[in-house]
């Protein structure tokens, strides 16, 4: 019952770590929390570590020697498998520094995150401090922040601007990306915080309660996993109940993968490409994790080869194939800068780079504000073309004796989500053309 409480703890410990160590006590040898504890490591994509077998002082030789062994079956095909492991004692001192050396080397070989250029803090704790207010605390995994700025406390949507900063009892000029940092904010109390919160560049993010992920379930788990079963969802510092609806089979066996939309009980934030857990409701036991492909995503059917087929896309990793991906999901709405930045969990300066090369191609249209233009993606340009002639043509079937259609009307009935910008860009495209005719202020084929 103690291991099944401090999992939860343990799990919001390390999704903001990048590299962790195992320790096994040589008198107990691998125990069932061992197992979990690097099933949840590998769920949530480390890929750098070491093992500690520690009070080697309580054992002999030979015992330690089977411990080892036993550790060494146990990291067998996971991240840990070419990981040292060093034999240590608290007591004698065997072992310790040979780890230290280790661990810092190992640290300096560990590739940081990279930075999405917006803040994003996962919160652990919140406190009072007399004199000082509310103070949170958490691991910066992208972006910076400076005393005085402005950011966003998610999923409240609630805005606090920072007093001051300190990292490591110390007080700092800023957090940045890779930083344990403790921020004191203002006109907000403690009780309006919780763990599981994040600390984020304000108005880039939107809150859900579905998430479009990329699902393991682990080759321990006792039994397959059933479309709508309830589960303890992970993510960041947050746990939140969760119904699963399985879109590209009806069970998920042990050992498989499949693309699950995570229905949540609650509102989350998170980050494309956020590893996740997920344990039984009860009792909660760890059978499954996975990678967040889309964070603000629509409710989907199931078997859709069309959703199956962007979900897959979404996977890989090149920025050009992933915008694009975005702005097709999208034809019914203009994606603005911050929505990618947002969706796509990329850096603003990689995403203007691509997009710039995107636009030069000729494969999307750029348009809008330039703090945060807009794009769309030509394809659905062209659709969004053929249903304003499709919708004329109709008008005049229905309106003989009308000479054309007013532009209003035109706008209202292919939908208010479409910017009005792009249906204007595509209203001059096919004038031009001179497949419409718009000289008298009213829209009709030629």
């Amino acid at each position: 019952p103690g291991h099944e409480r401090f999992i939860k703890n343990m799990v919001a410990g390390v999704s903001t770590v990048d590299l962790a160590l195992l320790v096994i006590a040589a008198d107990d040898g691998v125990m069932p929390q061992t197992r979990e504890h690097l099933d949840i490591l590998s769920l949530l994509q480390l890929s750098h570590g070491a093992v500690a077998i520690t009070k080697t002082d309580m054992v002999d030789e030979e015992w330690s020697n089977l411990v080892e062994e036993d550790v060494k079956s146990l990291v067998a095909g996971t991240f840990l498998q070419d990981a040292p492991v060093f034999r240590v004692s608290s007591l004698t001192g065997e072992g310790v520094d040979a780890l230290k050396k280790a661990l810092i080397q190992l640290a300096e070989k560990t590739k940081s995150r990279p930075d999405r250029g917006v803040f994003w803090m996962p919160i652990d704790r919140s406190f009072t401090i007399k004199g000082f207010g509310t103070v949170v605390t958490g691991s910066v995994l992208s972006g910076k922040a400076t005393a005085g700025d402005t950011l966003e406390i998610l999923p409240a949507q609630r805005i606090v601007k920072i007093r001051g900063i300190q990292k490591h009892g110390h007080i700092a000029s800023e957090a940045k990306l890779g930083d344990r940092a403790a921020l004191n904010l203002a006109n907000i109390g403690k009780d309006e915080i919780q763990r599981g919160n994040v600390l984020a560049t304000a108005n880039y993010f939107r809150p859900t309660v579905l998430f479009d992920t990329k699902l393991h379930l682990l080759n321990s788990a006792s039994k397959a996993l059933k479309n709508r079963s309830r589960v303890r969802v992970h993510v960041g510092t947050r746990e939140i109940l969760a119904r699963l609806k399985i879109l590209d089979r009806e069970k998920i066996e042990p050992g498989q993968d499949s693309y699950v939309q995570i229905q949540l009980e609650g509102e989350a934030v998170a980050i494309r490409r956020d590893p996740f857990v997920i344990r039984q409701y009860s009792p909660p036991i760890t059978i499954g994790g996975g990678i967040i492909l889309d964070t603000n995503p629509t409710r989907h059917r199931r078997f859709d080869d069309e959703l199956l087929a962007r979900l897959k896309n979404m996977e890989r990793e090149d920025p050009g194939e992933l915008i694009e991906t975005t702005l097709l999901a999208h034809s019914d709405a203009h994606v603005t800068l911050r929505d990618l930045v947002r969706i796509t969990g990329l850096n603003e300066n990689e995403l203007e780079t691509e997009l710039n090369n995107l636009a030069q191609k000729d494969i999307i249209l750029k348009f809008g504000a330039k703090a945060n233009p807009a794009f769309y993606h030509k394809l659905n340009f062209k659709m969004l073309q053929q249903h304003i002639t499709s919708t004329l043509g109709m008008f005049h079937e229905k309106e003989p004796l009308r000479p054309g259609m007013n532009k209003a009307e035109l706008k209202n009935q292919i939908g208010k989500k479409v910017a009005p910008q792009i249906v204007d860009l595509a209203l001059i495209e096919l004038s031009a053309q001179g497949v419409i005719d718009d000289s008298m202020k009213l829209l009709k084929l030629n």
